[in-house]
């Protein structure tokens, strides 16, 4: 449970990933650091916060067992965030996608252009519109998009990254009925080792922590995270609100021992002007 919570956390400070780290990963850069992992696990708690306040349900149809690969896990996780956004924003009204992780064997008779061998592969599929055929051959080029505020990224993020892995990334849709993206990576014969500390109970402290954050959601997560340490935490949505609490905290005689401030607020007082700004009201501030 703590793990899950953690890892949450860190997902959402993250964020999805931003236009900059899309340009990153896209460049010759980039070289995935890989690790065994759990594709199933993976691919449920990227899909799950893909999701998260959204009016889109999702149907998991995962492998029974196992599905360990050898990969980049940010990395893989951003192709996952980009095909789940993509599926929301066919979806505009709400709906249901399916998401598949099953393991299959590639050989030299499959048309895929990749090494034969074997392979874990996922589908994530959506029921809108579906993408016209002269758009399909292009959906993985970089800054193609038919969105209007589409960066024309994502899917060529995406491609490239699985490219680098070794694997496979391609489209069939159907106007009227919707679009799934297949992913291949190679899954060759390799065993997950489980930790052996896994429910080893967590070093806790204690304290009052003010958390800035314009997403509800990401607030939430770290507030429970902090408890689950031992802290209480006090939320605000941005650097106006986060700098009068600050202050009646002062006033109170009970201040705050630390702050966690998201970097951007759009449209509102970021990290580095509201850090500017605490530090002259406190100039011990820890953040």
């Amino acid at each position: 449970m703590h793990q899950i919570l953690l890892k949450s956390a860190e997902q959402g400070v993250d964020g999805i990933k931003g236009l900059a780290n899309e340009l990153i990963t896209f460049s010759e850069g980039g070289t995935p650091v890989t690790k065994i992992v759990d594709l199933n696990d993976l691919v449920r708690q990227a899909v799950k916060f893909g999701l998260s306040g959204s009016n889109i349900d999702c149907e998991y149809l995962m492998s029974e067992e196992n599905c360990p690969v050898e990969i980049d896990e940010d990395q893989v996780n951003q192709v996952i965030n980009n095909l789940v956004a993509n599926a929301q924003q066919a979806m505009p009204g709400g709906g249901k996608i399916k998401v598949s992780v099953q393991k299959v064997e590639i050989d030299k008779n499959v048309s895929l252009p990749a090494t034969p061998g074997s392979f874990a592969k996922l589908c994530i599929q959506d029921h809108g519109p579906g993408i016209p055929e002269e758009d399909r051959a292009r959906v993985f080029d970089p800054f193609y998009s038919t969105k209007p505020t589409g960066t024309g990224l994502g899917l060529a993020t995406s491609h490239s990254i699985i490219q680098k892995h070794g694997g496979h990334i391609s489209v069939e849709s159907e106007l009227g009925i919707g679009t799934k993206f297949h992913v291949y990576l190679p899954a060759p014969d390799i065993v997950i080792n489980e930790r052996a500390n896994e429910d080893a109970e967590l070093t806790k402290g204690k304290g009052s922590i003010l958390v800035m954050d314009d997403q509800e959601q990401i607030r939430g997560l770290i507030e429970m995270f902090l408890k689950k340490l031992g802290y209480s935490a006090v939320t605000s949505a941005d650097g106006a609100e986060a700098l009068e609490k600050y202050k009646d905290a002062m006033g109170s005689g009970n201040p705050f021992n630390a702050v966690i401030l998201d970097l951007t607020i759009p449209g509102g007082m970021g990290g580095s002007e509201t850090i500017k700004r605490l530090m002259e009201i406190d100039p011990g501030v820890t953040a």
